[in-house]
């Protein structure tokens, strides 16, 4: 069987989606699935353009299919035909949804879209950040995308892959049929909850960090992530006497610079350490397993954030705000986390001193974030109702 995922941005980059599209292929490997990835033509990486390379092999079964993209405000792209038995869309947003099932539509193969939480948000009628939806014109532009996006996922979509039971009500309330809707929830390797970091001492000395005594962040730095609260959170804990590291990692994807003159402007650039895009996952889970917390503001985010259950596998406590904590609400409050209000930033500071200064407290929360990860988010345990979902419908349409 061969399958088609479609997705609107791959390595080079990283990210949420890439990670979850990266997990997902390894899985359909180990069955015997061959996968291409069609992914758009330019990534955009650090705020360098790379061109992909044309039907450039990624394995002996996965092949990277570049699509040109016509005009990226808009999503609107010149979409390959797959020769796939099935197409899987990856729902980055309303649209990239709408113009990927209009090029496919016609296509008598079944189509499986995941929807990544994005789509959902956009459908709750949330803006991925409170300044983009001021103008009449985007207002009416989204709505008609969530309009169209909505009738096009009705008629071609076979079946609706949800992460979770909020947003499996959301395409419900939108009068998407609950059979077509199934929800499995998001994961990582098994691999991480058994990860020993190597060498650990040696690589928090060298970026001059102390364990328990720093906070991290992964994700790409756009201005939807609101790291400039946390930043603004140091400098408050700084005018307290408290000095910590912040440790971002990430692809910058156009609110690095506003970070850095922010954190300059409040005299504590030197408690910031940005380290760029890291491929290397045993880097990243090393400096999140010594960390006091991993902290997460967003304005808007999909449910169970990859980056939060990464952390989680690490035995590591959330800070989140309750905007990024509302659909599918990964984080319960002084349970595996704690919850902040969006653009407190008082009470987010508070939040990053009390596992500062409470081991007790942050033992305990890092503990029930493990276990949280563990029963709910590993690889083994949901990513395989995939292949049987492929091969349900494969079936079906074949026979």
């Amino acid at each position: 069987m061969n399958v088609a995922i479609y997705v609107p941005r791959f390595l080079p980059a990283v990210g949420g989606i890439v990670n979850y599209v990266v997990n997902l292929v390894t899985e359909l490997i180990k069955y015997g699935i061959r996968v291409e990835i069609h992914v758009d033509n330019v990534i955009s990486i650090n705020g360098r353009k790379i061109a992909m390379p044309r039907g450039k092999m990624l394995s002996d079964k996965v092949t990277l299919v570049p699509e040109i993209v016509l005009i990226p405000s808009l999503h609107l792209r010149l979409a390959k035909t797959p020769e796939a038995d099935i197409v899987n869309i990856h729902g980055h947003a309303e649209a990239y949804t709408l113009t990927i099932l209009m090029r496919l539509s016609k296509l008598r193969k079944p189509i499986v879209m995941t929807t990544h939480g994005t789509l959902i948000s956009s459908l709750y009628g949330l803006s991925r950040r409170n300044r983009m939806l001021h103008d009449i014109k985007t207002k009416l532009k989204y709505k008609i995308c969530n309009s169209i996006s909505i009738k096009l996922i009705d008629k071609y979509v076979d079946l609706i892959i949800t992460p979770s039971e909020s947003e499996k009500k959301t395409l419900l309330m939108n009068n998407i049929p609950s059979y077509r809707v199934i929800i499995i929830k998001n994961f990582i390797p098994d691999k991480y909850f058994e990860f020993k970091p190597q060498e650990s001492e040696s690589i928090l000395e060298q970026l001059g960090l102390t364990p328990f005594k720093y906070i991290i962040t992964v994700a790409r730095i756009d201005h939807n992530k609101s790291i400039d609260q946390v930043i603004k959170a140091i400098a408050n804990l700084h005018n307290q006497g408290i000095n910590i590291k912040y440790v971002i990692i990430g692809p910058d994807e156009g609110a690095l610079d506003q970070c850095l003159a922010l954190a300059r402007k409040y005299n504590i650039e030197k408690s910031i350490v940005y380290l760029g895009s890291i491929i290397d996952r045993r880097l990243i889970l090393t400096l999140e397993r010594y960390a006091a917390t991993f902290v997460l503001p967003s304005y808007i985010e999909g449910a169970q954030p990859l980056s939060i259950l990464e952390a989680m596998s690490q035995a590591t406590p959330i800070i989140i705000s309750n905007t990024a904590n509302f659909i599918g609400k990964p984080v319960k409050h002084m349970f595996n986390g704690l919850v902040f209000s969006y653009g407190n930033i008082q009470s987010l500071a508070q939040a990053i001193r009390y596992l500062l200064e409470d081991e007790t407290l942050r033992k305990k929360l890092g503990k029930n974030a493990f276990n949280y990860a563990y029963d709910y988010h590993r690889l083994s345990k949901v990513a395989s109702k995939y292949v049987m979902i492929f091969k349900t419908l494969y079936e079906i349409y074949h026979s």
